[in-house]
């Protein structure tokens, strides 16, 4: 089982570093789904939405890459962020440059004040950008986020027990087969 366990990890950590080809949403499900949300509320980390109108890109890519170099850095609004979410550690992400901001332009895309102001006819130029502030406040029921990531852990649970089940019965049929031949020899 041990073994089994192992193998998923190197097999999720080989996939989560080879995705060169991919575009930010699946970069995003891949990577960042699991500790956060895009305007949905906190999961483990942050939610998302409009991250890149709170911090520069270049700030973004660094903290993505290693949160606790940033933190390291004596960065005041990392700590803080860090501090806010109870030191819990954000894993350092192996992702290029280029697959980074491919994510932050799949946050921008479904963030709700950049998809608004996508749907903005051109011809309306009444319309004044506005600046948003840093928050990292709850979008919605603390309660419900967590049942909704011991929904995640109970499935991804479930799955990693039928496999281990299919293994184990596939093992089980093929030391029957040979011991049925040896009997008959």
């Amino acid at each position: 089982m041990k073994t089994t366990f192992l193998f998923f990890i190197a097999l999720n950590s080989l996939i989560s570093t080879n995705l060169l080809a991919q575009n930010g949403e699946e970069l995003y499900k891949a990577n960042c789904i699991w500790c956060h949300s895009i305007g949905k509320g906190i999961l483990v980390g942050p939610d998302l939405e409009n991250v890149h109108n709170k911090y520069p890109e270049e700030k973004l890519i660094k903290w993505i890459r290693s949160s606790q170099s940033v933190i390291a850095s004596g960065d005041t609004s990392a700590v803080a962020l860090f501090l806010k979410f109870n030191k819990v550690i954000m894993p350092d992400q192996k992702l290029t440059d280029e697959e980074i901001i491919s994510i932050i332009a799949y946050i921008k895309s479904n963030s709700a004040s950049d998809v608004a102001a996508s749907k903005i006819p051109e011809k309306n130029t009444s319309f004044t950008t506005k600046t948003v502030l840093p928050t990292f406040e709850s979008g919605g029921s603390d309660t419900n986020k967590s049942q909704t990531v011991l929904n995640y852990l109970f499935a991804g649970l479930a799955l990693l027990f039928l496999i281990i089940i299919l293994v184990l019965a596939g093992t089980i049929n093929t030391l029957s087969n040979k011991i049925g031949e040896g009997l008959k020899k």
